[in-house]
């Protein structure tokens, strides 16, 4: 299990090799659905029939709706004016 600095410098070390918004808003993407999954899948304890629907999966869900906003509007802005970076 790794600590949490180590996991920091590990996203740190990523985010420094993305040069664009877009491939930025990937990477936020593919982490706030590595997370969202671990709610889901992994972490027991919250409501609903399957024990897995609970206060924190719904917060984190709107953390995801959050995401995939940003990601459509880098994906769109970026697309439309190529001369931004």
């Amino acid at each position: 299990m790794s600590t949490p600095t180590s996991g920091t410098e590990a996203v740190r070390a990523e985010l420094s090799a993305l040069s664009t918004p877009q491939e930025r808003a990937d990477y936020l993407k593919e982490l706030a659905y590595l997370f969202y999954d671990h709610t889901k899948f992994r972490a027991l304890g919250g409501d609903g029939g399957d024990g897995r629907d609970g206060p924190e999966r719904r917060s984190v869900g709107l953390v995801i709706n959050a995401v995939e906003d940003h990601w459509m509007a880098a994906r769109h802005h970026w697309h439309r004016d190529p001369g931004r970076a």
